[in-house]
């Protein structure tokens, strides 16, 4: 048995190069697609935003933030889950379930990691109010109520809207200074993972 040519091997290395980097264009374009469906709400509620970035995480790494929002009140770190169906879960509850049809499946209550989120951008920004949300589209539904931290897009709409006011926009010149800091402290996660190739 012969062992392969030197050609073979770069060719061998050249594809395995072009699946990864069409696997992280395809995962890009994903994240991407499912975020669309935020932006028009997201933009009537934020002056500014930042989507997909790190932030340092007070212990030498670094957090993901889906969404982070400046608004009328503050800044709100939004962490998109998107599921549909029903969802049974609760503050308390370790695991979540959501059921849509025949599908059932489980993944962690989101707001234990919501909260690491919001500390992270809270040792950044200091001197203003940080809030974390946790966002699902409008195909979910709760059985038993939303969990404190949750909110569908309407709910999100209703509880953070209003920055549009005189007082909103007068509210949200006096937070520039601390967004700009988080501005300057955050990383591009896709240039991150590009790095990391």
């Amino acid at each position: 048995m012969s062992l392969p040519s030197s050609p073979l091997l770069y060719g061998l290395a050249l594809l395995g190069c072009l699946v990864a980097a069409g696997l992280l264009l395809w995962g890009l374009r994903a994240r991407a697609r499912r975020y669309r469906g935020f932006a028009r709400l997201f933009a009537e509620i934020a002056s500014a935003r930042l989507d997909n970035v790190l932030v340092p995480d007070g212990e030498g790494g670094e957090i993901h933030l889906d969404h982070v929002l400046l608004t009328g009140r503050g800044i709100v770190v939004v962490h998109v889950k998107q599921v549909a169906g029903t969802v049974f879960g609760s503050d308390r509850m370790d695991d979540w379930t959501v059921i849509d049809g025949e599908r059932r499946r489980t993944f962690a209550n989101p707001q234990g990691s919501l909260y690491d989120r919001v500390a992270a951008v809270k040792r950044i920004v200091r001197d203003i109010p940080v809030e974390g949300a946790v966002l699902f589209p409008e195909g979910a539904s709760f059985q038993g109520g939303a969990p404190r931290h949750v909110a569908t897009a309407a709910e999100f709409r209703q509880r953070y809207g209003g920055g549009a006011t005189a007082a909103g926009a007068k509210q949200i010149e006096a937070f520039r200074a601390p967004w700009q800091r988080l501005c300057d402290a955050v990383i591009d996660a896709n240039l991150e993972r590009l790095k990391r190739l």
